[in-house]
C-alpha cells in the first residue's frame, strides 16, 4: 500500500507533514472498524474472526482508506 502500515505511518518523525492528525487517526479507526472488521464478522459466510488486528496489519493507501491485513490467524466462526 502507497502509505504503508498505520503502525509505520503513526512512527514518522521527520516529516511532519506525514504524521497523522487527531481526526484523521480516529477517521482511520471507526473506517477500519466499520468497513473490514464488520465485513469480517457480519457479511463473510461463515463469519471470520481475524485475531490479530493491530497498527502494524493495518495498511494505509493515499486516500487512508484502512485495510485489515495478515489474515494468517483468522478463525471461522461456526453458523
Amino acid at each position: 500500500m502507497e502509505r504503508r502500515s498505520l503502525f509505520c505511518t503513526l512512527r514518522i518523525d521527520d516529516e511532519a507533514d506525514e504524521k497523522l492528525s487527531w481526526s484523521r487517526t480516529v477517521n482511520v479507526i471507526t473506517g477500519t472498524a466499520n468497513n473490514a472488521l464488520v465485513y469480517m464478522h457480519h457479511d463473510c459466510y461463515p463469519p471470520i474472526v481475524h485475531r490479530d488486528v493491530t497498527s502494524s496489519n493495518i495498511l494505509l493507501n493515499l486516500e487512508l482508506h484502512a485495510i485489515v491485513s495478515d489474515c494468517g490467524t483468522y478463525r471461522y466462526l461456526a453458523p
